[in-house]
């Protein structure tokens, strides 16, 4: 397999001869080029190759912040000088913002022609980078009991500020939803403000587990953008070994690669065999007698000729793969994982691959350290958006929160010990006594702290352009520390407080929160756990759909379905039955199915644990349970599935939950119970009721 580095390179090579350059360069009447401030070395050198004077180019050299990718802005803002001055081309500049209110922009080229500054970095803001406010509806729906633009909200820490600024987005977030705080929908003009107005944009996806269990305890949805990586996540490498069992199944190869992958299907969430019994199968060679070879080879007898697209669906039906999430947690990232790889798998169908070159692609990944990487795009539900400000560029949001502030750059990579560098070269530590830089490696440091710096100052300038109407900022100013010289900031605190910014934009809020629970508009949730059991678990935000006879075309909307039905569930108030809040209403038939199916008889939301998450250290085991019903003398466990429940996969996953619960239910008695939310039908494990 090849890299797109290694692409790129080879049409280079190609360009290299003259006679096919030119009838290459021939064939294009215009080359255009958007996102040209992330152009790398290679590419630009492909663009120079085509070039006939119809090259046509579009970016922002503030907003290159693709380093990591050998981004090179200097070739952009080289260009851009040259062609200001009418030298070699024509340099236009587009400095009207139809994105934000005048407040906004005015405040974004308040902080950044000091931050842009021609002492400072390359980039001089105050020629020709300004911004002008240009949307004239948003200029006609200003709200006039709201203010707007960039603010600096103060916290006192505790011990862990990162947690501090999760509960006071939290908290404001609520409180501007309950007081129906206005926001500008593009033609539409000013709303009260929904979840998925909000955005949380971050430097790193570090602290993202962190926010979704705060914002699940305050009951507030929240949609976690982010990239898996195959490699990395168990539903990911345990489907590509499926498919890869299956593939030598077929071709009847039993050689190390198969004992590989099919070990792997075998000790995984879908199978689980223990590990005795996977020593035996493999030293008696006993594999082929087993119930994993047998389901698998029945498989390839019936679709070993089929489409990539079918081959994938029916061992997603078969493993019963969606249902088995719920063991993993996540179900949300993983769902959206065999999506994104189904998507993937059927665009190597239309290809024309065949199951081989499917796992020869793999293997040739891992082979180059490569990956196979799933971003959860879903950007349509209505919950708060949290990501990293490289995931959030070229997106828009009303409302914007920049937490974690405070947090040092990451700069671990000029410490490696071989160091390449295009102008120094190759770079060696001191070796013996001396372990001082060298010269040169002092020289590559200071250039590397300078190129890093003017990065994270465009890094800022991409995050501060994205809200509509609002920035907020939470610090802690605590930690504000005086820099003698600004290059030297160690995180974005730093660059805000040299210049004083963090003063002028501080604003005085009501931090007091409102209490979510009564609102008249949004459903509550309270969950308090009896004093006479002690559980210690965090419950965060998972949601599992029931998925059988997949169909390709069904995934999708059978996955919402039933994600939406386990949420709503989950928030539903069991004591109060109040279903106003319900938007969809054909899903309320379905709720009154689960709520009045017997098991919920007169109690109270007290006694009931929603979506009640745990780690089973002593099977190494860690799962999601729908509901915990905890009564006087019994807790009963509930696992709520859309319609056929008598699978025996279900009996098997409910007694993993039984092993955990009475591992710490003291004398209680435990009872598991199955709940069809589209019949109504009860049945507890091991008897119909």
């Amino acid at each position: 397999s090849f890299t797109f580095g290694d692409i790129s390179r080879f049409a280079l090579s190609i360009l290299n001869n003259e006679m096919l350059r030119k009838e290459i360069s021939s064939s294009f009447d215009y080359i255009m080029v958007d996102e040209y401030q992330d152009t790398s070395d290679v590419q630009e050198a492909i663009i120079k190759a085509l070039d006939n004077n119809n090259v046509y180019m579009v970016g922002d050299v503030k907003q290159s912040i693709y380093a990591f990718r050998n981004a090179n802005c200097d070739i952009f803002q080289q260009k851009y000088e040259r062609y200001k001055s009418h030298n070699g081309g024509e340099a236009i500049e587009l400095s009207d913002s139809f994105r934000s209110y005048e407040k906004m922009v005015n405040d974004v080229n308040s902080i950044f022609i000091k931050l842009f500054n021609k002492d400072d970095n390359p980039i001089d803001y105050s020629k020709g980078h300004k911004l002008i406010a240009a949307n004239e509806e948003i200029k006609a729906c200003i709200a006039n009991n709201q203010d707007y633009g960039i603010k600096v909200y103060s916290y006192a820490r505790t011990d862990d500020p990162y947690e501090d600024e999760a509960k006071l987005i939290a908290n404001d977030i609520i409180n501007k939803i309950k007081s129906g705080y206005k926001v500008y929908h593009r033609g539409v003009g000013l709303v009260s403000c929904g979840f998925k107005d909000f955005a949380i944009i971050m430097q790193s996806g570090t602290s993202f587990d962190s926010y979704a269990r705060i914002f699940n305890e305050k009951g507030i949805p929240i949609n976690v953008i982010k990239e898996q990586k195959l490699s990395t996540s168990d539903v990911g490498y345990t489907i590509k070994n499926l498919i890869a069992t299956f593939y030598y199944i077929k071709q009847g190869i039993y050689d190390e690669d198969f004992i590989h992958s099919f070990s792997s299907v075998a000790r995984s969430f879908l199978i689980r065999y223990e590990d005795q019994k996977l020593y035996d199968l493999l030293t008696k060679n006993e594999f082929f007698q087993s119930d994993l070879f047998i389901k698998i080879e029945n498989l390839v007898n019936k679709y070993g000729d089929s489409s990539l697209n079918e081959i994938f669906l029916k061992l997603c039906e078969e493993f019963n793969i969606y249902n088995k999430l719920s063991t993993l947690g996540k179900f949300d990232d993983n769902a959206m994982l065999i999506g994104n790889l189904y998507t993937q798998i059927a665009q190597m169908d239309d290809l024309g691959f065949k199951l081989e070159d499917v796992i020869n692609y793999f293997d040739d990944l891992q082979s180059a350290k490569e990956d196979l990487k799933s971003k959860n795009t879903d950007l349509n539900k209505d919950a708060v958006v949290l990501m990293t400000i490289h995931m959030s560029k070229g997106l828009e949001y009303p409302i914007c929160y920049f937490p974690e502030f405070r947090k040092e750059f990451n700069r671990s990579d000029k410490n490696t010990a071989f160091i390449v560098s295009n102008k120094y070269g190759i770079l060696l530590p001191n070796v013996g006594i001396n372990k001082e830089d060298n010269l040169l490696i002092s020289l590559f440091k200071r250039r590397y702290d300078e190129s890093d710096y003017e990065e994270k100052m465009r890094l800022l300038y991409v995050a501060l352009t994205r809200p509509i109407q609002e920035a907020i900022i939470p610090l802690d100013f605590s930690e504000n520390k005086q820099i003698v010289n600004i290059k030297t900031s160690r995180n974005f605190q730093q660059m805000l407080h040299f210049y004083g910014f963090d003063e002028a934009y501080r604003y005085e809020y009501d931090s007091t929160p409102i209490d979510f629970a009564i609102s008249e508009n949004l459903p509550s949730k309270v969950k308090v756990i009896e004093d006479k059991i002690e559980i210690k678990s965090n419950i965060i935000v998972k949601k599992k759909a029931s998925k059988e006879n997949l169909d390709g075309e069904e995934i999708k909307d059978v996955l919402e379905f039933g994600s939406r039905l386990h949420y709503l569930l989950e928030i539903f108030d069991f004591g109060k039955k109040d279903y106003s809040f319900i938007q969809e209403k054909y899903m309320i038939k379905y709720i009154k199915n689960v709520v009045n199916c017997g098991l919920f008889y007169n109690i109270r939301e007290d006694k009931l644990l929603h979506e009640f998450e745990f780690y089973d250290e002593k099977n190494q085991v860690n799962g999601i349970i729908d509901a915990l019903l905890i009564k006087e003398n019994e807790i009963d466990i509930i696992d709520f599935k859309l319609k056929k429940i008598d699978d025996e996969n279900y009996d098997k996953q409910l007694r993993v939950y039984y092993d955990y619960i009475s591992q710490i239910s003291g004398d209680k008695e435990i009872k598991m119970y199955l709940v069809s939310a589209i019949t109504g039908e009860v049945r507890e494990v091991g008897k119909k009721l």
